[in-house]
């Protein structure tokens, strides 16, 4: 009985840590950069860049000229990313995958409703 309990106990562990380890590393503030070869760059112009947050529930995308907030409705994850959809319908999503997790490099896939897709780069502020 004692082997079973600390077996489960072993198990909900490991499902705990892995369940933050993939579904939130999302979360936080994420500064546009600029792909070039195989090298990130952050390009000053003189002016705030566009980022992204994830708060709670909620994504927040300040670009250079608008901003947009949005209610996540759910949430998938596969081998291509990490989904955010903000409909029911899965129109409009952000897809989110490490393209360099030790320095903090993300790949952004972002979609509104029937618009066409777009990829940007950001690193996360720690």
């Amino acid at each position: 009985m004692r082997k079973k309990v600390l077996s489960l106990l072993l198990l909900s562990l490991l499902l705990s840590c892995k369940s933050q380890d993939s579904k939130e590393v999302f979360k936080g503030t994420w500064i546009e950069v600029q792909k070039r070869g195989n090298e990130f760059l952050i390009i000053d112009c003189g002016y705030k860049g566009e980022d992204i947050k994830i708060i709670n529930d909620s994504i927040f995308e300040n670009g250079v000229m608008e901003s947009t907030k949005a209610k996540i409705d759910h949430i998938k994850e596969d081998e291509t990313g990490v989904s955010l959809f903000t409909d029911k319908t899965e129109k409009s999503y952000y897809k989110f995958l490490f393209v360099n997790k030790e320095k903090g490099f993300a790949k952004w896939e972002i979609r509104n409703n029937d618009l066409p897709i777009v990829i940007k780069y950001f690193v996360n502020v720690l």
